[in-house]
């Protein structure tokens, strides 16, 4: 069985070349297969074509592995290993072979074997062209036969994204779904909830896609829609899994073909784990934003965010195998049966819903080099009203999971971010916060009987509207729309000086004149006796402007006491009833009155 093969970039999903292979000596030209000129030396050592030895043999029982290669030419094939030494990547060729094709002849077949003595670290080889060499294919595989049938149910939430469902589905239609060479012909298909109601859902299903209108409920609703529909089916389907997929990625076929080989071959120890894909940026397509994530009580941290994964440090450090309690609905495949029918998702419309279901389902993650999708980050998007919705859903998913966790806990995360909020002139924010802690307060029974619909419309009302600003941009920034943020400068924490908290970030000194203009994510530091400041969205040239004010200061402390209140009185109360009640919020019935389903 192959087991991964090896790809090679594509202009329409990802052409970053050091992902797939790289050119050690010479030149290498990517031609659709790969053409190594004469003295040249190309090494697959990357991200997607490295074979992960150490997650292979810890996810399966498989002892036999082979890489097989169809080339043409003549020149030298190193097998190579590699592994973390001290924290240094340390390289040892396992095998060399020459091969030279002959006149007429079309290509080599050539295949090798993995010595079983060879634990961990990563596989990788090397072609060495003496004369130009083209390279076909390549592929790790196994004798091994299949352990596990598997046939996944896909479910893709989308909100008016008409051209990223057009792209996907244009993608795995011709690689995959409809696709008769494909081993996952037939074993996956895909099921679209589409909240916004503007695609053609008759002219998109078909055999292996099912596209329904929902209520907009959410991504939350979406996606519980999503896996309603393949809970139907499930008789004649005999789903084994569930893939939650959001609908605005990039993601390589191969993602789901390595996705579907790792299940079909993992041990019994792992039949009911669950595969995370990481999360890679669209910006710099070799930094990792994510790859399996701790919750942290709602300070999530992500161990091994900001890995550039053209480093081949960083290959292997992401090998490593690390505590984690979730992995986000972008890419995340969890074991599907229909018992799922009594314990769907928490009608909590968008933002923590996969944590809370990871935690409640989830009993470990798999994860692989390779498998992983491409999207927006969002550092630099501020929509205010997530502030109702994280806060609300932070002491959702802690009142379940998290019973210690008790209202002074949550008063001090709460407040940290609300004096974030102030010193950023963030006011209108209080409204969303007050009101997401009253609800909260409300218990599981505001859950159950609010309407999505109208409640996300008041929240929609309130907190900042973010507007054009292009032309205030174009005069007061007149390079906002050349300005990128620099690689070496993600994921680096900015610290407070002396001066900040002496003077509580300039609060205590007379404020600049100057109307500054910076992007949403900032950090509260640059607000250091700011008057004025004009937010912005880089990718969109939308924003607002907020400014210094002591009477909205003072507008906010009193916020801050009223939740107080609130909370002393009752979080301690909702969140016993959240942990005695949440099973009322996802049964079958519930979800099918909550979104308007017929029987």
């Amino acid at each position: 069985m192959i087991l991964q093969n090896i790809i090679f970039p594509k202009e329409d999903i990802c052409n970053k070349d050091i992902l797939y292979y790289r050119r050690e000596q010479g030149k290498v030209f990517n031609l659709g297969e790969l053409l190594v000129e004469k003295g040249s030396i190309c090494s697959f050592f990357t991200y997607f074509n490295g074979f992960s030895l150490i997650k292979w043999q810890k996810y399966t029982d498989i002892t036999d592995f082979q890489l097989h290669i169809c080339i043409k030419g003549k020149g030298k094939i190193y097998l190579c290993h590699s592994k973390l030494q001290d924290n240094v990547p340390i390289e040892k060729v396992i095998e060399e072979r020459a091969f030279e094709t002959m006149p007429g002849e079309h290509s080599a077949r050539l295949a090798f074997d993995i010595p079983k003595d060879v634990y961990g670290g990563i596989i990788f080889f090397k072609l060495q062209a003496d004369e130009d060499i083209v390279f076909y294919s390549g592929s790790y595989r196994t004798t091994r036969e299949i352990v596990n049938k598997v046939h996944i149910a896909v479910g893709i939430c989308t909100y008016k994204r008409e051209q990223y469902i057009s792209k996907t589905l244009e993608l795995l239609s011709g690689t995959v779904l409809y696709n008769a060479d494909s081993p996952l012909y037939g074993n996956i298909k895909i099921y679209i909830s589409d909240n916004g109601n503007t695609l053609d859902c008759g002219q998109i299903s078909g055999q292996f896609i099912t596209c329904v209108y929902n209520k907009n409920a959410g991504g939350t609703g979406g996606f519980t829609r999503c896996m309603i529909e393949a809970l139907k089916e499930q008789e004649s389907q005999k789903y084994t899994h569930f893939l939650f997929m959001d609908d605005d990625i990039l993601l390589e076929p191969e993602t789901l073909y390595r996705t579907y080989t790792l299940l079909c071959m993992c041990s019994k120890k792992y039949s009911d784990a669950s595969v995370g894909g990481a999360l890679l940026r669209t910006d710099f397509m070799e930094i990792q934003h994510a790859c399996g994530e701790c919750w942290n009580n709602g300070r999530a941290q992500s161990p091994k965010e900001g890995y550039n994964l053209s480093k081949k440090y960083f290959l292997l450090a992401n090998e490593k195998f690390t505590k984690e309690e979730y992995n986000g609905w972008w890419y995340c495949c969890m074991p599907f049966d229909e018992k799922l029918a009594e314990s769907l998702p928490l009608p909590v419309f968008i933002h923590r819903d996969d944590v809370e279901y990871n935690i409640r389902h989830v009993k470990k993650t798999m994860h692989l080099n390779g498998i992983s999708v491409w999207h927006d980050t969002f550092e630099n998007r501020r929509a205010s009203n997530l502030e109702y919705y994280n806060t609300r859903n932070l002491f959702i998913v802690n009142a379940i999971h998290r019973p210690q966790y008790n209202w002074k806990q949550a008063q001090k995360h709460l407040f940290i971010h609300m004096i974030g909020q102030l010193c950023k002139y963030n006011y209108k924010n209080k409204e969303l916060i007050v009101k997401a802690v009253a609800d909260f307060c409300k218990g599981p029974g505001f859950l159950k009987e609010q309407e999505p619909v109208e409640l996300h419309q008041d929240i929609m009302k309130m907190g900042y509207k973010l507007q054009d600003v292009s032309a205030k941009l174009d005069r007061y920034k007149k390079n906002w729309r050349h300005e990128k943020i620099k690689k070496e400068s993600l994921y680096k924490t900015e610290k407070f000086k002396l001066c900040h908290i002496i003077f509580l970030n300039g609060w205590l000194l007379p404020a600049k004149n100057k109307l500054s203009v910076l992007p949403v994510g900032v950090f509260i530091t640059h607000l250091f006796r700011v008057k004025r400041v004009l937010y912005y969205e880089p990718d969109t040239g939308k924003g607002f402007v907020c400014k210094r004010s002591y009477k909205e200061l003072l507008g906010f402390l009193k916020s801050m006491y009223l939740i107080h209140r609130i909370m002393r009185k009752s979080y301690d109360k909702a969140a016993e009833e959240y942990r005695s009640r949440y099973q009322e919020l996802t049964n079958l019935e519930f979800w099918k009155r909550y979104l308007d389903l017929a029987d």
